[in-house]
């Protein structure tokens, strides 16, 4: 029960519900896979974040490593995504960038098995932020790709070793 998905084009999941049952490794494909609610207000979880848009670690499980990208949310997101806990194996981008877009890392975000970039791109303006909340195991990791934050707003953990890799690290503002 899985699906190959044959395109170099984006392939494109809009909904805002989306469950891959098919099992680990059963959504298989090259090109960019792009997961989204079907509109910009509504929130996404990850990983056992809460969100009207619950991308569950079952259902990041199911893609199968070989996706040129995966990106979670809409390019006109204005509301938060909240990541639990998750582990990808290809270059990810979580993205809410609209006005008032927030993003929050409440646990391990990884691609370091893949050595992939983790692109985090959160609103402009004043109300629009990237957290990374405070405590131990509330990780993000790379191995040798790139992590890059965009938002107006950045706070990090300030527990030591909690952005981890050997790949470069930029922080950029979004306007």
């Amino acid at each position: 029960n899985g699906v190959t998905i044959n395109s170099t084009k984006l392939f494109n999941l809009t909904a805002n519900e989306i469950d891959l049952l098919g099992g680990a490794n059963s959504v298989q494909g090259s090109s960019t896979i792009l997961l989204q609610p079907s509109s910009a207000g509504i929130s996404i979880g990850v990983g056992g974040g809460t969100g009207t848009l619950d991308i569950s670690d079952t259902d990041i499980a199911a893609l199968a490593d070989g996706f040129s990208s995966i990106i979670i949310g809409r390019d006109d997101g204005t509301a938060l995504i909240t990541v639990s806990s998750s582990t990808f194996k290809d270059p990810v981008t979580l993205r809410m960038p609209g006005v008032s877009g927030d993003i929050t890392i409440s646990g391990a975000l990884s691609t370091a098995a893949a050595n992939a970039a983790i692109t985090l791109i959160a609103g402009s303006g004043n109300s629009g932020r990237f957290t990374q909340t405070a405590g131990s195991g509330k990780t993000i990791s790379s191995g040798s790709g790139a992590i890059i934050i965009t938002a107006d707003s950045i706070v990090l953990n300030t527990t030591a070793n909690t952005i981890i890799g050997t790949g470069p690290v930029t922080l950029q503002p979004a306007t």
